[in-house]
């Protein structure tokens, strides 16, 4: 930004400032590209905070939708009786049921909160 007070100087009374005014519309055009740089560094930043919050909300949907297929899966495979079902049928059940193992026991508590199921020993 260019230097506006070209001189100063001190009297008995008081201090004066002379203002060069061939650089003041360079000063004014300088402070209005910092203004428009921090405005659209700003906006650019509200667009990548909405991104991310949408993203997140997607996730979060996405997340309670595999938590009831979770927790329906699970209370499947509780209430099964593999001696009654196909060995193709019980070796799919097996499957699923050594993936639902792997859940974490608090996921697992969600997914079966989520369809108002239980773990009964």
């Amino acid at each position: 930004m260019p230097n506006l007070i070209s001189k100063s100087r001190n009297t008995k009374t008081k201090t004066v400032l002379v203002i060069d005014k061939q650089a003041l519309p360079i000063a004014r055009y300088s402070l209005a590209l910092n203004f428009k740089d921090n405005f659209m560094q700003n906006t650019t930043h509200s667009n990548e905070n909405s991104m991310l919050r949408a993203e997140f909300e997607l996730l979060m949907k996405e997340r309670e939708t595999l938590l009831i297929i979770a927790g329906a899966a699970a209370g499947l495979i509780a209430e099964l009786n593999s001696h009654d079902l196909p060995i193709r049928t019980v070796e799919a059940a097996d499957l699923l049921a050594t993936n639902i193992n792997k859940l974490s026991e608090e996921t697992l508590q969600d997914a079966l909160s989520s369809v108002h199921a239980s773990i009964e020993n």
